[in-house]
């Protein structure tokens, strides 16, 4: 169990990035309810490029994302810029920090 556990009061919606369609279009998957605590933020990250951008918010939650997954939150979209596994004491996954 996450040590945020207890603070996962938000509901977001996960739509996760499927590929691309013939015409050159991102297509996602249909809208999965996560649970999880938003903390609105701006931050400056690496993406997986190295380049450096900014976040705007950063979620924790049990799921893990993928950059350029889309997750909207109170009817704000955002895509996901990265994704970072923490674990607990024991080594093992407590849970994840979501940059957006």
């Amino acid at each position: 169990m996450s040590i945020f556990a207890n603070y996962y009061t938000q509901e977001a919606n996960l739509n996760r990035r499927t590929g691309i369609n013939e015409y050159g279009d991102v297509t996602y998957a249909t809208a999965v309810k996560i649970m999880c605590r938003v903390e609105h933020n701006y931050k400056e990250i690496l993406d997986t490029a190295g380049n450096k951008i900014t976040s705007e918010a950063m979620l924790f939650t049990t799921v893990m994302c993928k950059p350029l997954d889309i997750i909207v939150i109170d009817g704000v979209t955002y895509t996901v810029k990265s994704c970072k596994q923490i674990n607990n004491l024991a080594g093992t996954l407590d849970h994840y920090e979501v940059y957006v």
